[in-house]
């Protein structure tokens, strides 16, 4: 999967109850179920955080896809899974 690029957007377990509660249409618990288990077995090629202001992580989005390493982390998921 040359040129494909893996971030990981985080949103704090608070942040994500309050949405759950706020929206109304979200069984109460989905919020905390999902964050225990959404990135467990991810590898990403950078990470940011949704408490940030959305021009900064797109600026270190940017940033890190101009350095990114050779091998991504799709490329290095699918040599480990051919193993």
């Amino acid at each position: 999967m040359t040129g494909s690029f893996f971030v990981g957007v985080y949103c704090p377990l608070e942040e994500l109850e309050r949405r759950e509660l706020t929206r109304g249409d979200r069984r109460i618990g989905e919020a905390k179920a999902d964050f225990e288990t959404t990135h467990r077995f991810c590898a990403y090629d950078m990470e940011v955080w949704s408490t940030l202001p959305a021009d900064e992580n797109a600026r270190n989005i940017a940033a890190a896809w101009k350095n990114r390493p050779k091998h991504n982390s799709v490329e290095r998921i699918a040599r480990y899974q051919s193993v």
